[in-house]
């Protein structure tokens, strides 16, 4: 699902305050997926359309 998710333009951000929880910040990350603050990606959930977020 993220491959085609990307594929289509769609913008995949982690919460970094998640990835930092998790041990996950320095891992590599799949094509077309970013590390966004917080601000960042509240941001982005109030401009966007539909949002996805598990």
């Amino acid at each position: 699902m993220l491959e085609i998710l990307t594929a289509q333009g769609a913008t995949v951000k982690l919460c970094k305050t998640c990835t930092n929880a998790r041990g996950i910040t320095e891992l590599p990350l799949a094509d077309g997926v970013e590390i966004g603050t917080l601000i960042e990606l509240a941001d982005r959930t109030i401009e966007a359309d539909k949002v996805l977020n598990f």
